[in-house]
């Protein structure tokens, strides 16, 4: 249980400057989970073809309204298809940090119950242990899902957090919270997550500040 797995897909929709933060956050994410003792894989759309359901799912997921570009939203999903695809475990986004969590707090956490799906929350799901048959399931739910949507504005909305989250909720999934975003003044608390949330989308217009923020963490922790 060492194993820690990411979702990487260049996506060109939102510009270059948003291109270039998570390029960049990936290399340093990918490299401080590798000091913190795991052994860490980047996965792409060349995994989740490899599913038996990739066209099906596809097809599924351009009928999800969304508020986000189509790049963005297939990754999200497509991610699914591509963890199970390795036969599941833990997956993280590419913005969170290791500020120290290891492999044995993931076997702490996860107990005596292998088998059971983990979120580590915070107000965006960014980190999830998925057993294979988890992410089986949840790319099931996703297939036959046909709402309710939520609203964003005037728009429909759906994306992959919001289905986990109704299966958290639906299905009484395990929440352990070691996880939290990193805001402006967070250098000024005396409390540290284990793995710090630098989403791109939380500062829209200010990423090179966010980025400046996550390599002085990285320094700060791993020199």
């Amino acid at each position: 249980m060492n194993q820690v797995f990411f979702y990487h897909e260049p996506i060109t929709e939102y510009g270059s400057e948003r291109l270039l933060f998570w390029e960049e956050s990936r290399r340093i994410v990918v490299e401080s989970w590798r000091k913190a003792g795991w052994i860490p894989h980047v996965l792409n759309e060349s995994h989740a073809r490899q599913h038996s359901k990739y066209k099906i799912f596809k097809i599924a997921v351009r009928e999800i309204p969304t508020v986000n570009g189509p790049q963005y939203h297939w990754a999200t999903y497509a991610r699914w298809l591509a963890f199970a695809q390795q036969g599941g475990g833990l997956w993280v986004d590419t913005d969170c940090l290791n500020l120290g969590f290891t492999p044995g707090h993931l076997r702490v956490a996860v107990g005596n119950k292998p088998g059971d799906p983990l979120v580590f929350s915070e107000p965006a799901v960014a980190m999830v242990y998925a057993p294979k048959k988890f992410c089986e399931h949840f790319i099931e739910c996703t297939i036959t899902y046909r709402g309710p949507w939520i609203k964003i504005g005037p728009q429909l909305h759906w994306c992959d957090m919001h289905m986990l989250q109704k299966l958290q909720r639906d299905e009484h999934i395990r929440t352990v919270k070691i996880l939290d975003n990193f805001y402006d003044n967070y250098f000024d608390k005396m409390i540290w997550p284990l793995v710090g949330h630098f989403a791109a989308s939380s500062t829209p217009g200010n990423l090179t500040k966010r980025l400046q923020k996550l390599q002085r963490a990285y320094k700060l922790f791993w020199g």
